[in-house]
């Protein structure tokens, strides 16, 4: 049974949570230019800078009593390629044994909230380390790439978010198949159709019926092979 998962702002009785999950991501993904890592005392007293002089948000997510999540994000003011306020996500990461549950999702909830309260018209997050994982996590969000940033409008995720697209059924990428191999021949009719002498065309008559029916009795089989093929793949 799945757990709830709580995400809210970080207190200063969690903010060590916070700097366990600083040093499990430095660990993984090599967060600090410090090739050691940081250790607690140093992270801790960061942390708390960094909310006492921005307008920053710290949030924990908790899957039952352990801490598993952790956002850390700041109000960027209106600046040379933007004409309004920003949330700019310092921070981000789910311990590996908690991901694909549900916490990254909330954790961009959160933060959405965040920047609706910030009157921020976008989102920036500068992945880690160029973490392949995450790149293509934010681009399965609508994030596009801007500079090595991913960056979206926060309306637009609201409503990514809201209503997340529905992934295609298996009977959806047979029709689709379909629909663009019958295209394909039609095409390639019309061209040798275009390109043959007329005398060269069918005129009708049995045998002109015969041939017909052959390419249509081709074409099913081909259909009927392929909807097999891709129905025993997704099975």
């Amino acid at each position: 049974m799945a757990r709830a998962i709580d995400i809210h702002a970080a207190g200063e009785t969690e903010l060590a949570e916070v700097a366990d999950l600083f040093e499990a991501a430095h660990r993984e993904l090599r967060w600090s230019f410090e090739p050691e890592g940081l250790d607690a005392a140093t992270t801790l007293r960061r942390l708390r800078a960094f909310a006492e002089n921005h307008d920053a948000r710290i949030a924990v997510a908790h899957e039952g009593a352990h801490a598993v999540g952790l956002l850390a994000a700041e109000v960027r003011p209106p600046g040379l390629f933007s004409d309004t306020r920003s949330v700019q996500v310092e921070a981000m990461y789910v311990r590996p044994e908690a991901r694909r549950r549900g916490v990254g999702h909330a954790l961009l909830a959160h933060l959405v909230e965040y920047a609706d309260q910030a009157g921020a018209g976008h989102i920036v997050i500068i992945p880690a380390n160029r973490s392949r994982a995450e790149v293509r996590f934010l681009s399965r969000e609508g994030f596009v790439d801007d500079r090595g940033r991913r960056v979206i409008a926060t309306q637009s995720l609201r409503r990514r978010l809201d209503h997340p697209p529905t992934p295609a059924r298996g009977i959806d990428l047979v029709l689709a198949r379909r629909r663009a191999a019958q295209a394909r021949r039609e095409q390639s009719e019309a061209e040798t159709q275009e390109g043959s002498p007329r005398g060269d065309l069918p005129t009708g008559g049995e045998g002109s019926d015969q041939a017909f029916s052959s390419t249509r009795q081709v074409s099913r089989a081909e259909l009927t092979r392929t909807s097999s093929s891709v129905t025993t793949a997704t099975s």
